[in-house]
């Protein structure tokens, strides 16, 4: 098999190939393609010593000297070829460069970076040389490949531990589904989408203006006493209050009456996103508990305030999870183990990773084990997060979100292996999946 280069996508330059208008283009070298790439680095010469002091050394960017040879069938048409191909990129625009050969088709994207140079051979003949520079120095294999999984969902059974990681009970932590089965007392609950902290939608409150105290509150969540309950809030106000904001928590016996209410008041600043996070202890007969973000003070009709990203989380320790009435450790198999093979085996070169992740999902997070890329926010059945572990890009719905991420060990596909990527989430469910794309990469 002839090495075959295609630019843009749309020129083809063979050994030879004969395009539509009855020209032959002949490829005759690609310089830089696989010769690989320089190193750079920056040595210092040692003053009273042979050699020089070491210095971290990188890739450098790949440049690619394309030369060939062009047949038309008369001067015009040699004249016309020529303006064709000094056309590429002439705009200072990124393309597509692809070489195929014995081993497959790898593709760089590159930018001209020389004028071409042509010269004129007989009567209808030319020589052609072009020059591009790929800033990302790896060359790709053209081919995408993907695969994907639901999150990862554990079996029946066993014991499980509920400890300082135990699951957000809340169904409708970021009001994304409206909000139900939310209430509020002495103010207006709206859903609202004009201040957001995580996923398209947040809790708006609006005090009614004369009641000392204001708040709202989720569905029951069944405790025992004794037991730690964790409850998280992320809320922004119209204007800064002074120790009179709580995101406290509600106590209810077997009932349904109400016990107590915990609080812990703090003051929070105005027109930004502050997490106010409590822990407390259930109370004797407590049967149930609810989250109950508190706004005191006699607040104004104007003190405008939002609800997002909310959790409560019981944390109780061990659990036994078997079948009533048995004995000893029955362990269940997992519904989905939430993890993928990538496959860089081929690859000369670490390959970057894509996880196009589909909700809903509440802190989704992809892990390899040793690392992890955790997304603080919650994301709907309809939002489509990307997270881009070569570029560290993190887009919802096409919007940067980089900065909802609490964790960020960027992490690729090692040259010449596989690597296990897992997807999981706070809370498991069956829907939500990610699909993890790659391509493998060379040098």
């Amino acid at each position: 098999m002839s090495t075959t280069v295609t630019l843009d996508n749309r020129f083809t330059l063979a050994q030879p190939y004969v395009d539509s208008d009855g020209i032959t283009w002949w490829h005759r070298s690609a310089t830089g393609w696989r010769d690989g790439v320089p190193m750079r680095t920056n040595w210092i010469d040692r003053q009273t010593a042979p050699g020089a002091y070491d210095a971290p050394a990188y890739p450098d960017k790949r440049v690619i000297v394309l030369n060939g040879t062009v047949k038309a069938a008369s001067h015009t048409a040699r004249l016309q070829a020529m303006r064709k191909l000094g056309a590429i990129a002439a705009d200072g625009s990124m393309i597509s460069l692809r070489v195929a050969d014995e081993l497959g088709e790898l593709e760089a994207m590159v930018r001209r970076s020389d004028k071409p140079t042509f010269t004129m051979t007989g009567s209808y003949w030319f020589d052609y040389s072009l020059q591009f520079t790929a800033p990302e120095p790896r060359l790709l294999d053209v081919v995408t490949r993907s695969i994907s999984t639901q999150m990862a969902q554990s079996g029946t059974g066993g014991i499980q531990w509920n400890g300082p990681n135990a699951a957000n009970a809340l169904s409708n932590p970021g009001f994304e589904s409206g909000t139900s089965p939310w209430t509020a007392t002495n103010c207006a609950l709206a859903q609202s989408s004009t201040q957001l902290h995580g996923g398209t939608f947040s809790g708006r409150v609006t005090p009614n203006g004369s009641s000392a105290s204001g708040f709202i509150e989720s569905e029951k969540i069944a405790v025992t006493p004794g037991a730690l309950v964790s409850v998280s809030a992320w809320v922004w106000f119209t204007n800064a209050v002074t120790t009179n904001y709580s995101t406290s928590v509600r106590w209810y016996n077997a009932s349904n009456t109400l016990l107590s209410t915990s609080s812990a008041a703090v003051s929070v600043s105005a027109t930004t996103w502050t997490q106010v996070s409590n822990s407390f202890t259930a109370p004797a007969s407590a049967a149930w508990a609810t989250i109950t973000p508190t706004l005191s003070g006699t607040p104004a009709a104007g003190q405008v305030w939002y609800v997002d990203d909310a959790s409560l989380r019981v944390i109780t320790g061990a659990q036994w999870r078997g079948p009533a009435g048995t004995t000893g450790l029955q362990w269940g198999q997992p519904n989905s183990t939430g993890v993928v093979s990538l496959d860089n085996t081929a690859g000369t070169a670490n390959a970057d990773v894509i996880a196009t992740i589909t909700g809903p999902a509440q802190r989704p997070a992809i892990s390899t084990g040793a690392d992890w890329i955790i997304y603080n926010g919650n994301i709907g059945s309809s939002d489509v997060l990307i997270i881009n572990t070569g570029t560290g890009s993190v887009l919802l719905n096409g919007v940067n979100r980089r900065s909802y991420l609490t964790q960020a060990d960027w992490f690729t596909i090692p040259a010449g292996k596989k690597l296990d990527v897992r997807f999981a989430a706070d809370v498991q469910n069956s829907i939500a999946s990610m699909t993890a794309s790659w391509r493998v990469s060379y040098v």
